[in-house]
């Protein structure tokens, strides 16, 4: 079943699913990000909101666990880029591996996604 990708917030490509959002980790995530210190914030906000608005429910994830999640993959795959350009891994496994986990963030509620006390933890410092 392929994917619906929704782009009516500043571009940004978010897909919904049962207990489970996704987004494009890509330069029109990056530029919004980068727009305003509190834009993960919104960006969480109107996620959370359509999430409610399509399942009629909430989406189990707190808001700043959600940025905060959002934010580090966006960061760590500018400086996976970054390393790229100053040292080329080419084709190693490894480096394409990471790729393929940083272009799409998966972002679930914690009974499906094993990574979610990472950012509810680390949700307490982006306060």
């Amino acid at each position: 079943m392929a994917r619906e990708w929704n782009t009516e917030y500043h571009e940004i490509s978010i897909s919904y699913e049962d207990r489970c959002i996704r987004i494009r980790n890509d330069r029109r995530l990056h530029a919004f990000l980068l727009s305003n210190p509190s834009a993960a914030r919104r960006l969480a906000d109107y996620i959370r909101k359509q999430y409610h608005r399509r399942f009629g429910k909430s989406l189990r994830i707190t808001r700043d666990s959600l940025a905060v999640e959002i934010v580090w993959h966006m960061r760590v795959l500018r400086w996976m880029n970054v390393i790229n350009r100053i040292f080329p891994f080419g084709n190693q496994k490894l480096m394409k591996e990471l790729y393929v986990h940083m272009e799409v963030i998966d972002c679930g509620e914690r009974e499906i996604d094993s990574n979610r006390f990472i950012w509810d933890a680390l949700s307490s410092a982006f306060r």
